[in-house]
């Protein structure tokens, strides 16, 4: 029998996308705090080798800068594939109670017993079975 294609749990994609800004809230602040403190150093510290150390960490705020947005971008686009697959599983169960009424009709006007039983079974495993 031919196998449905199962659709990820939308509550678990929206999960995913909350644990993507979670994460990205607590990176944003780490960085910045470390890039702000670190920055604090230039009225006190004075060494030869200053410059290097001073602007060690100046290219972490850019990088910061592009991860946060990739990261953002990420977890729109889960919210929007979950939403997207939340309407599908509501799309595909109307389909499913729509095509039951019609195979149990056809089916059971036109083929009965065993044959007629089979042919009703295939058809609602094209959509998933007994979900």
């Amino acid at each position: 029998m031919m196998q449905p294609t199962q659709l990820p749990d939308a509550a678990a994609l929206s999960a995913a996308a909350t644990g993507i800004s979670s994460c990205l809230a607590q990176f944003d602040a780490a960085i910045t705090e470390l890039t702000h403190g670190w920055s604090g150093l230039a009225g006190s510290y004075s060494a030869p080798e200053d410059e290097v150390v001073l602007t060690a960490f100046d290219r972490l705020g850019p990088l910061r800068d592009d991860l946060v947005t990739l990261a953002e971008d990420a977890g729109r686009a889960l919210e929007d594939y979950g939403a997207i697959v939340a309407g599908l599983a509501t799309r595909r169960a109307a389909l499913r109670t729509l095509i039951g009424g019609i195979v149990g009709g056809v089916v059971g006007g036109v083929v009965g017993g065993e044959i007629g039983k089979g042919i009703g079974e295939w058809a609602m495993g094209l959509f998933g079975g007994d979900e």
